[in-house]
């Protein structure tokens, strides 16, 4: 992956490279993977940051774009993947079993992931 010096995202990789409950995981770029939600009318869509799997779950870890959505729409993409996509992937069994976890401070990445494995 190609990054800047010490960005957000060069300190995820390093801390999923590091991390041995990681199995795999890919900075969603140019893969075509978003996620369809609605805003009034308007049909819009979702591009995850990061797939990252744990434990046989494909974690979408979102480090940024929720907050820093200046559109205004963070909630309703949170409400769309939590509320509807997440749990229709899941009942068709056929890609794994998805769920979301949101990290806002990047240097907290590997707490927040061990967080997420003890509730499993």
């Amino acid at each position: 992956m190609i990054a800047e010096d010490n960005s957000w995202q060069q300190i995820a990789a390093k801390t999923l490279d590091a991390m041995e409950c990681v199995e795999c995981w890919v900075k969603n770029t140019y893969l075509g993977f978003r996620i369809p939600y609605t805003v009034g009318d308007e049909n819009k869509e979702y591009q995850p940051t990061f797939i990252v799997r744990v434990k046989g779950i494909n974690l979408i870890v979102e480090c940024e774009d929720f907050d820093s959505d200046k559109s205004g729409n963070k909630e309703a993409k949170r409400h769309y993947l939590k509320d509807y996509w997440i749990p229709a992937a899941n009942n068709l069994k056929t890609y794994g079993t998805w769920d979301l976890l949101e990290v806002r401070d990047i240097d907290q990445l590997e707490k927040v992931i061990n967080q997420w494995i003890k509730k499993l």
